[in-house]
């Protein structure tokens, strides 16, 4: 049977704990995670957070959807128009890419941007995603929407390193 990405919502601060538990039980994830410096009182530590507060991502096929829905801390699918919105592998592959890499950081950004232009990156350690071109503050960015989720990863990248797709112009 037939096997696509959702994403699946969590209770608050269970991303992890969800994660591991759903990988216990054979289903195939992916959360999204941002190493960040924490500041105690006596020590620094690097912690791994959720790049998107309360999702996790599945790959199942529709058999495998209950045994999601049954875990602890998982509240339920993210729907679309009424479906499990299905989460196209391309954007997990580009998720996966961007938060991979460590050149360039990766900003979430949430709302309403004004996309400039379609682009491709053609070097660099993105190479190969798509994705659109947007200003924020001022800044040119190549931005990976998640349409779904009305969530955009965002990076600044080099002009050099991406080729406008179709005819407009970069302006």
């Amino acid at each position: 049977m037939a096997k696509n990405w959702y994403a699946i919502y969590v209770s608050p601060r269970t991303e992890k704990k969800v994660d591991s538990l759903l990988q216990q039980s054979g289903i195939e994830t992916y959360l999204p995670l941002d190493k960040k410096l924490r500041q105690w009182h006596d020590r620094k530590k690097w912690v791994d957070f959720p790049v998107i507060s309360g999702y996790d991502f599945v790959k199942i096929s529709q058999n495998e959807r209950l045994k999601v829905l049954h875990t602890d801390h998982v509240i339920g699918m993210v729907r679309h128009m009424g479906q499990d919105a299905v989460i196209p592998e391309c954007q997990i592959i580009c998720m996966k890419k961007m938060l991979g890499q460590h050149e360039f950081p990766v900003e979430l950004c949430v709302g309403e941007l004004s996309f400039l232009q379609p682009v491709r990156v053609i070097s660099g350690p993105l190479a190969g995603i798509c994705g659109s071109l947007t200003k924020i503050k001022g800044k040119k960015k190549v931005v990976l929407e998640l349409d779904i989720l009305k969530v955009n990863m965002s990076v600044e990248l080099p002009l050099y390193q991406i080729e406008i797709i179709g005819n407009k112009q970069m302006g």
